[in-house]
């Protein structure tokens, strides 16, 4: 089994889901429930500003998202919406089959 999220994101969040539509372009959900809102918060800040540290395919220079990604929060609960690159596509889903 190969990693596919990076230490840590998965550190940061106390629940983890991932939704893709494997449609052209290839559209991922990510959802995290995170501790705190507080967390909640800080987490979104650092995904805002610097996403290549927390949204790349783990042991891999990959990463998960065409273009920054959008990020809602509620409470304790984050939502990203991005694009996937074709490339880290294929890797991921090799990760997951």
């Amino acid at each position: 089994f190969h990693p596919i999220f990076t230490p840590e994101l998965l550190d940061a969040s106390q629940l983890l889901g991932l939704a893709l539509t494997l449609q052209n372009p290839v559209r991922a959900k990510l959802l995290l429930k995170l501790n705190s809102s507080e967390s909640a918060s800080e987490l979104a800040r650092n995904l805002h500003n610097d996403p290549q540290r927390w949204l790349r395919l783990q042991d891999s220079e990959l990463l998960l998202y065409v273009q920054p990604p959008e990020i809602q929060r509620q409470g304790t609960n984050l939502e990203l919406r991005f694009s996937v690159p074709e490339n880290s596509t294929r890797l991921l889903l090799e990760r997951i089959a």
